[in-house]
């Protein structure tokens, strides 16, 4: 007896499981060899490779059976309904398509599974969604009689239907986004008819959209249309976008996210707060004269340089080398905590300059002072009012700032000079609050003399005068756009107006007690108010409507009193609030 190698024996093996399993005719396993790569011809490697990938795992569902469950049948059904018409156009437009083929095919196939009961309950709860469509009238007609296997085959046109694929035209974005869904979310018999029973041809630039031609030797096919000329408007998107620009200007905006810092364990409290237009430090003037920097980052807290001023006495015998190297160092018993000192009284008014690095302080004594914050030191002072400065604010598009005082007045300053280039004279009383508008042209004073004023910087004249609050008003802001001013103050309300017709367009009341800060969104929609009531309100302005924007008299705007919200801080004043280029509330109190 020959002995059989072990080969031999594994390659019998596979012959015969194979021959048993169909899978090829009498023993040719083994027999072809493998071709080299240096006999083929370009063209036959591309052609085995593009055979390659279209004999991919991804076709096998079209080779599985269909299951016969009526009930799956309707909800995977019902599903893909549902998706589709929550889609948005064009996707909805194009899916539509798949709806009345995979219909047609689900009642068929319940039909010849003999259940006749579960395809007419099917038929009746579905089929009226295309009463109304042209192509499929006769279709559906033909359904209604079919109620037997044998209906299948002596109906001409169901026989038709059965023989061919139904056709339809998809982008070739809604038809991943579509296959995405029938595979993610377990609907295999959908994708069944999918890949069986429907030919799906890719859209191209000449190809517009499938729709069902009616005629009576294809009744199931569709037919695509020539594409339209280049410029020619397309319906369905131009409707979806004026909806979608219908709903933007109907829906509130969307409200941000707030971050609020708070100052604790500190001598009674601040009066008032700021923060670096870069958002690294938080900046807080105290009435004991003393204001306080924390870093909001890390590493952005600075770090004081110690220069030799007048309180440092150079001797002949001190060697240059030396000198220069204790310059730029940090001395060991400098602190976390960086405060500046150098008011004699207390500070309430703070404003960072353009470039960031330099810091304005307002005091009552009198002054107003210029800090360096690279090194920490003041560098100015500047003197011009003859009581207690109460607000300061830079200009947004260079180096003059204003303040304003007790004495009723505002002043206008540059940086590089120490006496004032302006003065705004005309307010009763005390000048509370001081703002610049975007284009660095115009001043806005709020006073306790309940009113408030626009001036121009070149000619220090008074352009409007606002003087609809019953109280003091205490904070301005301008919106980004320069079209508004808001103002609040004692009266507890926050009111819009309108630069250019001179009068309040909105009126906000949803705080109990003095207003203290306000704040525009940067796309101008929104604005933010904090006060002594503990309480961070956000007010929809984008709404301002026509009546009230017609309308000659100011009185007649309602006072509207719900917020579009409204966020408790417990126990914290609000002395702070502006947004962020990325539309967060940076929000600070104690």
């Amino acid at each position: 007896m020959i002995k059989t190698s072990r080969n031999e024996m594994i390659m019998t093996t596979v012959n015969h499981y194979l021959r048993r399993r169909q899978y090829l005719d009498a023993g040719d396993v083994g027999q072809q060899k493998k071709p080299r790569l240096d006999a083929c011809s370009i063209q036959d490697m591309a052609l085995s490779y593009a055979v390659a990938n279209c004999s991919s795992t991804g076709q096998t569902v079209s080779f599985s059976s269909l299951s016969g469950d009526a009930a799956l049948w309707d909800q995977q059904y019902c599903r893909i309904r549902a998706f589709i018409a929550d889609s948005a156009e064009p996707l909805c437009s194009e899916l539509s398509q798949i709806l009345f083929p995979s219909f047609v095919r689900i009642f068929l196939e319940l039909i010849a599974g003999d259940q006749k009961i579960s395809a007419q309950r099917f038929f009746a709860k579905h089929h009226s969604m295309f009463s109304d469509v042209e192509e499929a009238k006769q279709l559906i007609a033909s359904l209604e009689v079919v109620s037997t296997r044998d209906d299948l085959t002596s109906n001409k046109i169901i026989s038709e239907f059965r023989e061919r694929k139904y056709s339809v035209t998809l982008s070739e974005n809604h038809l991943l986004d579509f296959l995405n869904y029938l595979k993610g979310d377990d609907n295999l018999m959908m994708l069944q008819i999918l890949t069986q029973h429907l030919d799906v041809s890719v859209k191209g630039p000449d190809i517009v959209e499938s729709v069902v031609e009616d005629e009576p030797d294809e009744p199931h096919s569709g037919v695509l249309k020539e594409a339209p000329p280049e410029n020619a408007p397309a319906d369905v998107t131009t409707e979806s976008l004026q909806r979608i620009i219908r709903k933007l200007k109907d829906d509130p905006p969307p409200l941000p996210s707030i971050h609020l810092y708070l100052v604790i364990n500190a001598h009674k409290g601040p009066s008032c707060i700021t923060m670096s237009p870069d958002e690294q430090l938080l900046c807080a003037g105290f009435e004991d004269s003393r204001i306080q920097l924390w870093g909001l980052a890390p590493g952005a807290r600075p770090d004081p340089v110690p220069v030799f001023g007048v309180s440092h006495l150079r001797l002949a015998n001190d060697h240059p080398e030396d000198i220069e190297a204790r310059i730029g160092q940090r001395p060991s018993n400098v602190s976390d905590d960086i405060v500046l000192r150098a008011h004699s009284d207390a500070v309430y008014g703070l404003s960072f300059l353009t470039d960031h690095r330099y810091l304005l302080s307002a005091s009552t004594d009198k002054t107003v002072r210029l800090w360096d914050m690279k090194t920490c030191s003041n560098v100015v002072c500047y003197r011009g009012h003859n009581y207690p400065v109460v607000s300061v604010d830079s200009s947004p598009v260079s180096s003059f700032f204003a303040s304003s005082s007790f004495d009723q007045t505002c002043l206008l300053w540059h940086s590089a000079r120490n006496y004032p280039l302006r003065t705004f004279i005309g307010h009763t009383r005390t000048v509370n609050c001081v703002k610049f508008h975007p284009n660095g042209n115009y001043l806005a004073t709020g006073s306790s003399d309940m009113s408030i004023r626009l001036w121009d910087l070149q000619t220090a004249e008074s352009k409007r005068v606002f003087s609809e609050h019953k109280g003091m008003v205490m904070a301005l802001a301008f919106s980004p756009n320069g079209k508004y001013l808001a103002s609040a103050g004692e009266d507890n309300h926050v009111k819009v107006w309108d630069l250019t017709m001179g009068r309040v367009v909105r009126d906000f009341k949803g705080h109990t007690e003095m207003v203290y800060s306000l704040a525009f969104s940067p796309c101008s929609s929104l604005i933010a108010s904090g006060g002594h009531d503990n309480i961070i309100n956000i007010w929809d302005v984008d709404k301002i409507t026509s009546g009230s924007c017609a309308s000659s008299d100011a009185t007649s705007v309602p006072v509207e009193s719900t917020p579009l919200g409204s966020y408790p801080t417990k126990s914290v004043s609000v002395y702070y609030l502006n947004f962020s280029k990325r539309n967060f509330l940076q929000a600070a109190g104690s």
